[in-house]
């Protein structure tokens, strides 16, 4: 069976957002060069282009990269670019209170953009690389926040490439989930996948 072209596959709109500085391009990065990339411009605004396989379907990730140059960050995203988007990772570094605690203002502006109240959300606890002694946030407190949230929570390093792959896979399925037409028959009881409402560490 030939190998479907990119212009094949279907495609997924997903916006990384978060505070400044809490490695939204390092994520992007790691997932789209493969690699850690210690030096990067945070002003720069880009959109990726990524074919990924999610639960053995062949998808081409479309993710918007918001930039944290002046008014960048949450503050920083317009109406337009939450429109845009399918599926959002709502990202914050384990070792900054202040970006986690921005995390929920950002999603009720999701709710009130989006028009929904339940749109395809992975909260993203990034930087679980860290020491100990450099966390401001504990797991219990991503899951506890996820779950008031109403999705996924997932920890992530971007230097050190741990579930990078798999928080971009299950944005995807979350998309899925709110796009019922998508899903096979069998979805509900395949057990291979992560749940609706998963904790990944």
């Amino acid at each position: 069976m030939p190998k479907k072209d990119q212009t094949d596959l279907r495609e997924y709109k997903l916006l990384v957002a978060g505070e400044i500085s809490v490695g939204k391009s390092g994520l992007t990065l790691r997932l789209t060069e493969g690699r850690f990339i210690e030096l990067w411009d945070p002003v720069i605004e880009d959109i990726y282009r990524k074919k990924c396989v999610v639960d053995k379907k062949d998808v081409l990730l479309s993710i918007y990269d918001s930039p944290d140059g002046d008014g960048g960050g949450i503050l920083g995203l317009t109406d337009r670019e939450i429109l845009n988007a399918e599926g959002f990772l709502l990202v914050f570094s384990v070792g900054s209170r202040s970006s986690f605690d921005a995390i929920t203002s950002l999603h009720q502006r999701i709710l009130r953009v989006k028009d929904t109240t339940s749109p395809p959300i992975v909260l993203v606890g990034h930087k679980c690389d860290l020491p100990a002694d450099n966390r401001q946030i504990s797991t219990d407190e991503g899951v506890t926040l996820a779950r008031q949230l109403g999705c996924p929570y997932i920890e992530t390093s971007a230097k050190e490439g741990i579930n990078v792959e798999e928080a971009f896979s299950q944005i995807v399925r979350e998309i899925w989930k709110c796009n019922k037409e998508e899903l096979e028959q069998d979805q509900h009881e395949d057990t291979s996948g992560c749940c609706a409402r998963c904790i990944i560490i």
